[in-house]
């Protein structure tokens, strides 16, 4: 069985139950999701310049997919709990 971590709740959303993102946690991250592609582009003299630009994941779109990953996480551990606790039950 795989062990899932816990999850910590943001306090200012108690009833929404929102997994918590710290600034620590937001400085690890920025910059960590980019890539490099293919960005050429013509000049004003219609000379084709070759040009690689880094793309890099906006930490909003970061954030948002930590949050629906961990709230994930907590619904499958519930799930495993109930399937401990209720064996052959379908959840």
């Amino acid at each position: 069985m795989t062990e899932i971590m816990i999850i910590p709740a943001d306090p200012r959303y108690p009833l929404e139950k929102q997994p918590m993102i710290t600034n620590e946690m937001k400085a690890e991250c920025i910059g960590e999701f980019s890539w490099e592609e293919a960005a050429d582009y013509y000049d004003v003299d219609g000379n084709l310049i070759e040009h690689m630009a880094t793309r890099t994941v906006p930490w909003d779109l970061c954030k948002q997919i930590y949050k629906q990953m961990a709230m994930i996480a907590v619904r499958h551990k519930a799930t495993q709990q109930r399937a401990a606790t209720h064996p052959g039950a379908s959840f």
